[in-house]
């Protein structure tokens, strides 16, 4: 987050790296529609525009609302929990380590001679 490079945080990269959605945080906002939830789970009332159905909501209408979201977001929020159990798993099970990205084996294929042979059959 050093972004001018001086081996310093100062207040605007600490507030700009404050700002910035972790890892996880960034997978909910993508996998939770939480706004598309919310639309779905309004009355809709034949002929009448979304601020007229947004200011007539009563006590009783938000309340059906709320639990029509509860039940929803329990759903999508178990799904994507258990997606991101799922990727741990596989990313614990892998054996990464940080030499292992630059190392380079070595491919035995031959001379081009023989692709040359491969090719004619």
């Amino acid at each position: 987050m050093d972004l001018n490079n001086d081996q310093y945080l100062d207040a605007s990269e600490f507030e700009l790296a404050m700002r910035t959605q972790s890892d996880v945080e960034q997978y909910f906002s993508q996998a939770v529609p939480t706004a598309e939830i919310f639309w779905a789970a309004l009355p809709r009332n034949k002929g009448a525009t979304l601020f007229e159905v947004m200011t007539n909501l009563s006590s009783p209408d938000i309340e059906t609302i709320c639990r029509a979201m509860k039940e929803e977001m329990q759903c999508i929020l178990s799904d994507c929990i258990e997606r991101l159990r799922d990727n741990r798993e596989v990313t614990s099970a892998a054996d990464y380590s940080t030499s292992s990205k630059f190392t380079v084996c070595e491919l035995d294929a031959g001379k081009v001679q023989d692709y040359h042979k491969g090719l004619s059959g």
